[in-house]
């Protein structure tokens, strides 16, 4: 008789031990089907030409996002009105160019080449919001000049970091980026003055 009791339970244990079962599997599962969510790296070739297209893309939006008035010419809120605007287009320009980078994996060999130009595209995003921050506190137009001369400093500190991690690229990777027809458009202006 003592025997029906752990009888009875065997369905429900039975049934508690194949839910569990269950969840670690979908945990498991789910874990596996997140990292296989992550692309494959990309052949050089093919990273070499997304890269440059997003490049060229930041390049781009920078060259629409310019006027061809003489900031020396306007009005001190005219001319701070003038830099917020450029500095929001250069802002979503870097963040686009990060998006587009972040959205495909690297060749190992050019990993850490890559995660430089994400890096520098971040710190763009930041120094150009800093030179609008400060621009829009400007009383004069000295105040303007030196933080155009600090972001220029920021940008020139950027640019040394993707410098550096591109002399160490190996050659085969330099042959895609050099025989990309991507690769050959305009290079970036330097952040326009205020």
């Amino acid at each position: 008789m003592q025997m029906q009791p752990l009888v009875r339970r065997w369905p429900l244990v039975a049934l508690v031990a194949a839910v569990l079962a269950l969840a670690g599997l979908a945990v498991l599962l789910g874990t596996r089907l997140l990292d296989d969510h992550t692309p494959p790296p990309a052949s050089v070739p093919e990273w070499a030409a997304r890269v440059c297209g997003a490049q060229n893309a930041f390049v781009q939006a920078l060259i629409d996002s310019r006027d061809d008035r003489d900031p020396q010419s306007l009005e001190l809120e005219a001319r701070k009105q003038r830099a917020a605007a450029l500095g929001r287009a250069e802002i979503a320009a870097a963040q686009t160019l990060e998006r587009e980078l972040r959205a495909f994996s690297p060749p190992e060999a050019a990993r850490a080449y890559h995660e430089a130009l994400i890096a520098q595209a971040q710190e763009t995003a930041r120094f150009v919001q800093e030179q609008i921050d400060a621009i829009a506190k400007a009383t004069a137009p000295q105040q303007i000049a030196v933080a155009n001369a600090q972001a220029r400093f920021q940008q020139q500190g950027a640019e040394q970091a993707v410098t550096a991690s591109g002399a160490v690229l190996p050659d085969h990777v330099v042959q895609a980026l050099a025989s990309e027809p991507n690769c050959a458009g305009v290079d970036a202006p330097p952040t326009p003055s205020a």
